[in-house]
C-alpha cells in the first residue's frame, strides 16, 4: 500500500461518554508513537475499570494506511471494534487508539444497538480531542566537497529535503530529512542528478533511518 507522509492524529489523550438503556460506554482516545503503547493503555484501563463488562478497542498505526487492529472483547463479532475503527477511518485519524469501556446496564442492546453505541462513544472521544497534522520523514547523511554545497542545497530543495545539520571538516557532513514516500528513490534521483549536471564527484549518501510511527 502507498506510504502516507502527512496524517492527522491526536495531540493528547481525551475522554468521551455515551449512555444507552442503563449501559455506560466510556471512551478514550490516545496518540500512539509506538505500537507497544497499546498494550500499556489497555492494561491500565483494565485495572482502573476492573468491574467493567467489556473493554473494546481499535487502532491504526504506522505508514501503511490500511494497518489496523481491533478487539470486540466478548461482544458479538463486529459489533464493537469495527464501529470504533470506522470512526478512526471516517475522521482520517492515524497513529491513534480508541478504547471503549462498557458497564452493562442490564438491558441487551442487540448487534445493531451495540454498533450504534460503540460508534457514538468513539465519536464523543474524537470530539473532545485536539487533532493535529504530523509528517513522517526518512533520514540520510551526505558527504561531499565544499564546492558542491550550493548544488546539493538546490537539489535537496527540489526533493522536498530539509537540512537538519552540517559538520564542516575535511568534507561537508550533511544530515537531511525527506518525506518518507520519497525514500526508495532518493539515492537513484541523486545519481541521475550527478549525471545530468555532470558533477565532478560522486556524492556519498547513506540512509540512516525512517519514522515508523
Amino acid at each position: 500500500m502507498a506510504v502516507s507522509d502527512s496524517f492527522l492524529t491526536v495531540l493528547q489523550p481525551a475522554q468521551g461518554l455515551y449512555k444507552e438503556k442503563g449501559s455506560k460506554f466510556i471512551s478514550y482516545i490516545y496518540p500512539i508513537l509506538e505500537e507497544s503503547q497499546v498494550r500499556a493503555c489497555i492494561d491500565n484501563l483494565r485495572k482502573e475499570h476492573a468491574k467493567a463488562r467489556h473493554i473494546c478497542y481499535a487502532y491504526r498505526f504506522g505508514p501503511d494506511p490500511d494497518y489496523h487492529r481491533l478487539q470486540d472483547d466478548g461482544e458479538p463479532n463486529g459489533s464493537a471494534g469495527l464501529p470504533i475503527l470506522s470512526q478512526l477511518k471516517s475522521h482520517t485519524i492515524h497513529n491513534a487508539l480508541i478504547v471503549v469501556v462498557r458497564y452493562f446496564g442490564g438491558v441487551l442492546l442487540g448487534v445493531s444497538g451495540l454498533n450504534a453505541a460503540y460508534k457514538l462513544a468513539a465519536v464523543d472521544a474524537i470530539s473532545k480531542a485536539m487533532l493535529i497534522e504530523r509528517t513522517r520523514f526518512s533520514y540520510f547523511i551526505l558527504n561531499y566537497s565544499y564546492s558542491m554545497d550550493n548544488k546539493i542545497k538546490t537539489w535537496l530543495k527540489s526533493m522536498e529535503g530539509k537540512i537538519l545539520g552540517q559538520d564542516f571538516m575535511e568534507h561537508i557532513h550533511c544530515r537531511v530529512s525527506i518525506p518518507l514516500s520519497l525514500k526508495d528513490n532518493f539515492i537513484l534521483q541523486l545519481r541521475q542528478e550527478e549525471q545530468k549536471q555532470q558533477w565532478h564527484e560522486t556524492i556519498d549518501c547513506q540512509w540512516v533511518g525512517s519514522d515508523q510511527f
